[in-house]
């Protein structure tokens, strides 16, 4: 595999920027549209919860199993032409459910899709850290992130547009991520960084070395996920319509693209540890807002939207840490930890706030969620003040 690159602190690798950018919309727009749409086909064929997440977990089981491989297959192959493996790989699953019936067919896709999206995300925010320079990274990670969330907002519109009938949907997104590893590919002979295989015992060797950067990723995808599983039941619960309850998923993911660009500038001219405290406070108190807000004012929208960017903001000060710490072959085992990180995350979020909500009512949904942000705040305001703290700066 290619050794990195030489390149300046003061100059970025635009097409290597641009390329990776456009794999994570891709990235998003595969699992805004085909988690939905494969959801509502089985429910419409008459399967119940129990294998719907069964299908969902082994998407996950697919994610793990990319990560663990990841090491071995950077040193097989490089990580551009690795990415654009993931593309195709994730353009034939998807279209795979609209080809095969098969419920077996269905298990064994939705595992080609875990594994070629995580593809796609670990080694390409590998790539973008290796390809930015440290003046501008935390700007060009808060666009990585805004892109990431455009193409998880704009995944379901698939779904009404397309409808459920005859692939359509599945056929328009595997042909959108396939033109996307086209237009990778060709902007990946401009770039030049390369990216360094992950070396023996680098995933293991990370975490010991970078525990506080992968609990900002666990915190951003237990708020992310529970968000996004039980915010609209939450809101139906309020006095919203399901319609206007869904609704509040899109305002969070619009504040992502609202607020991006000014945390990314905070990351690029503040101290960055004073970043993602700020981003974990003001998230606790907008999610310690929504029970004492009318679901029908106005002041509901403006909350969610403040939420969405907040607690987002996490995750892009995660990301920046990542590149501005580690180097080489240790990007690429840090972005591993990363998805892995993100995927138990995303497994504890709704499952623990879904059985809390059961015990204890569904205001147990922001109040949670606000306690565990501000504590994560605390934390990282206490731990900036240690002397050689794993810290972002």
């Amino acid at each position: 595999m290619d050794s990195t690159s030489a390149i300046s602190q003061e100059t970025a690798d635009w097409p290597a920027i641009i390329a990776v950018t456009l794999g994570i919309s891709a990235f998003g727009i595969a699992l805004g549209l085909t988690y939905p749409l494969i959801s509502l086909i089985l429910t419409d064929r008459g399967y119940g919860e129990t294998v719907i997440g069964l299908n969902a977990g082994v998407y996950s089981l697919g994610l793990v199993t990319a990560t663990l491989l990841m090491p071995y297959l950077t040193r097989l192959m490089a990580g551009p032409r690795l990415i654009v493996l993931g593309l195709i790989a994730s353009a034939i699953a998807i279209v795979g459910f609209a080809l095969l019936p098969s419920i077996t067919a269905w298990f064994v896709l939705r595992f080609v899709l875990g594994l070629g999206i995580n593809l796609v995300f670990v080694l390409g925010e590998a790539w973008l850290n290796a390809a930015c320079p440290d003046r501008m990274r935390g700007r060009v990670t808060a666009v990585y992130t805004a892109a990431m969330s455009a193409g998880f907002a704009t995944g379901p519109l698939g779904v009404p547009l397309f409808g459920k009938e005859d692939g359509f949907g599945f056929a328009a997104g595997a042909a959108l991520v396939a033109l996307i590893a086209i237009v990778f590919a060709l902007l990946t002979g401009q770039a030049r960084v390369r990216l360094v295989p992950a070396p023996h015992g680098a995933l293991l060797a990370f975490t010991k070395a970078a525990p506080s950067l992968l609990l900002m990723i666990v915190v951003f995808s237990f708020v992310d996920a529970a968000a996004v599983a039980l915010f609209p039941v939450y809101f139906v619960d309020k006095g919203l319509s399901e319609g206007w309850a869904a609704t509040t998923i899109t305002v969070l993911f619009f504040g992502v693209l609202g607020t991006m660009p000014l945390i990314g500038l905070g990351l690029d001219r503040l101290n960055r540890n004073l970043v993602v405290v700020a981003c974990a406070t003001v998230a606790a108190l907008a999610a310690a807002g929504l029970p004492f807000v009318d679901a029908q004012g106005f002041i509901l929208w403006p909350l969610l939207f403040i939420l969405g960017g907040a607690f987002s903001g996490i995750y892009t000060c995660a990301l920046t840490g990542l590149g501005e710490r580690f180097k080489g072959g240790m990007l690429v085992a840090g972005s591993a930890m990363f998805a892995l990180s993100y995927a138990g995350g995303g497994i504890l979020g709704p499952t623990s706030i879904g059985m809390l909500t059961e015990a204890l009512g569904p205001e147990a949904i922001p109040s949670f969620l606000a306690l565990l942000l501000l504590a994560t705040a605390a934390g990282f305001a206490w731990q900036a003040r240690r002397p050689n703290s794993d810290a972002l700066s």
